[in-house]
């Protein structure tokens, strides 16, 4: 049970280390694209949860309805969220 868990473990761990990659991919990019993040977020393992997607969903809703300047300070946060989790490679 221990080897099953651990591999489990390792492999979400490197899933979750593809995710991040691609959405500091995006996040460096020089016009962000937050519906690719979106995307990148529902679409790969592990994070399928329909609670997680319904979550995403609402958030871009929330950021549709932002101007430039609001747009930039919402990326400029999720940044810092990355730094704060060690998500940035």
């Amino acid at each position: 049970m221990r080897k099953e868990a651990k591999a489990n473990i390792n492999k979400y761990i490197g899933e979750r280390k593809k995710v991040s990659a691609l959405i500091t991919q995006e996040m460096n990019s020089e016009k962000v694209d937050m519906n690719k993040i979106a995307s990148i977020m529902k679409e790969n393992p592990p994070i399928r949860e329909d609670s997680y997607r319904a979550a995403i969903d609402k958030m871009m809703k929330f950021y549709d309805i932002l101007d430039e300047e609001q747009k930039i300070k919402v990326i400029v946060k999720i940044k810092k969220f990355q730094e704060r989790f060690s998500c940035k490679q």
